[in-house]
């Protein structure tokens, strides 16, 4: 609940896991059975938990940087 806004890129897609239990992510490389699209799962938490979600095309993003984000606090 901390991120206020969220900037993903457009068409960008980060296929993984999250362990819940012990907040580990698994990224890979491409899909794998039982993957979701993590950028996707960004915007769904930051929304959900009041904050707002940019999308900016690729060329906006921070080099290098598969999301960007800016605190409350």
């Amino acid at each position: 609940g901390r991120v206020e806004r969220l900037f993903l890129p457009k068409g960008v897609q980060k296929w993984g896991t999250v362990e819940a239990d012990n907040h580990r992510v698994n990224i890979h490389a491409e899909k794998l059975p039982g993957d979701e699209d993590l950028l996707d799962l960004l915007a769904l938490e930051t929304i959900t938990k009041g904050g707002r979600a940019y999308l900016l095309s690729p060329e906006e993003m921070p080099e290098d940087a598969p999301a960007a984000a800016i605190f409350r606090y």
